[in-house]
């Protein structure tokens, strides 16, 4: 696995995992981030999968407004490039949640 980080001038700042694994199908890819969602590739060290991870990292990447993407091919293995805000976007610094979190780190 490899990983990548960097920032630009887009005032955002890219996270990238890579790795060398099975890779994922056309299929897969549009299961991808579903809740649930079972794709061909297993997991290498015989753990179990529940289909939850990639569906909360994307909604926890949205939320912070962020995105994420990812390329793969049968066989290549899989890049996941991950986007994120280097500041608060105004909404989240509206919205309830974060003004109720700011107050109790305040006190």
């Amino acid at each position: 696995m490899t990983l990548r980080a960097k920032t630009g001038t887009t005032g955002f700042a890219v996270c990238e995992v890579a790795d060398q694994g099975p890779g994922f199908t056309e299929d897969d890819m549009s299961r991808m981030f579903r809740r649930y969602g079972r794709l061909s590739a297993r997991p290498t060290g015989g753990e179990p999968s529940t289909g939850l991870g990639l569906s909360i990292v994307k909604r926890l990447i949205e939320r912070m407004g962020g995105t994420i993407r990812m390329v793969s091919g049968p066989g290549e293995g899989a890049v996941f490039s991950l986007q994120l805000p280097l500041a608060i976007p105004e909404t989240l610094e509206q919205s309830p949640e974060a003004q109720s979190s700011t107050a109790k780190l305040a006190r």
